[in-house]
């Protein structure tokens, strides 16, 4: 019996194509769902409102008044980015990894 290249080939590109076909659609849909999941934006957290400061008292407003003022600026800043409040010692934020400067 003679058979060609193509006739022997080809029932075995068929049986590995059934075998690995499944394996490879299942990792190129990990594949997906990582680089899809990577690309979300962090949620931000919610903003609390202030609650009202009490009308101080005359011996507090003499306290405050002798004591320095506080520096004017704050504890975190902003992203540019994702608008996720990041300590202002940080050069990177923590959520995007967007540059703070």
């Amino acid at each position: 019996m003679d058979l060609d290249l193509t006739s022997q080939l080809l029932p075995l590109g068929l049986s590995l194509l059934i075998c690995v076909g499944p394996i490879l659609l299942a990792v190129a849909a990990v594949i997906v769902l990582v680089v899809i999941l990577a690309r979300r934006k962090p949620k931000t957290a919610a903003k609390v409102a202030p609650s009202p400061a009490p009308t101080p008292s005359v011996a507090t407003e003499s306290a405050l008044q002798s004591t320095p003022a506080a520096s004017a600026e704050p504890a975190t800043k902003a992203c540019p980015s994702c608008g996720a409040e990041n300590p202002t010692d940080n050069a990177f934020c923590e959520y995007c990894g967007a540059s703070l400067a």
